[in-house]
């Protein structure tokens, strides 16, 4: 149980982070409770899951109104609809060959060595990560969704 929680606040605190909270919850699991791979991956997707469901729950207003916004003129591909068209499918370009390869490594040596070299996959997207956004600009103005 207290394993559990602690992986939940680790996924809690992170997921809202500009970090990789399933990187950071999986790493979490893999070296601080002994989990292999396998358990730390699934209980990241679990935990995951569960934040997707909070996050739908806390912007339903705004999803609603993106959803409505898109039905009425599905053609229109501006603003935030055609950000987050885009967003998806980079993040699908790169991330599904990312997770094919990481398949791959787990299932070729899925020993202690594929497991630590999995992780070390981790940490260095996390690096790659942290580094893109400290060199990134901070310009520009946030706004709410309406």
């Amino acid at each position: 149980m207290l394993e559990s929680i602690l992986l939940g606040l680790i996924q809690g605190i992170t997921e809202w982070l500009p970090v990789s909270s399933e990187g950071l919850v999986t790493a979490s699991a893999t070296f601080l409770l002994d989990k292999n791979l396998e358990d730390a991956i699934e209980i990241s997707l679990w935990l995951h899951l569960g934040t997707a469901l909070a996050a739908l729950l806390s912007f339903k207003a705004d999803i609603l109104n993106l959803t409505k916004r898109f039905m009425g003129k599905p053609s229109d591909r501006k603003g935030e609809i055609g950000f987050l068209f885009l967003g998806t499918a980079v993040s699908a370009l790169i991330g599904l060959p990312l997770l094919l390869l990481a398949g791959e490594i787990f299932q070729s040596d899925s020993t202690k060595n594929g497991t630590q070299t999995f992780a070390a996959l981790i940490g260095i997207f996390m690096i790659v990560t942290g580094v893109i956004l400290l060199r990134s600009k901070r310009t520009g103005k946030r706004k709410t969704i309406v």
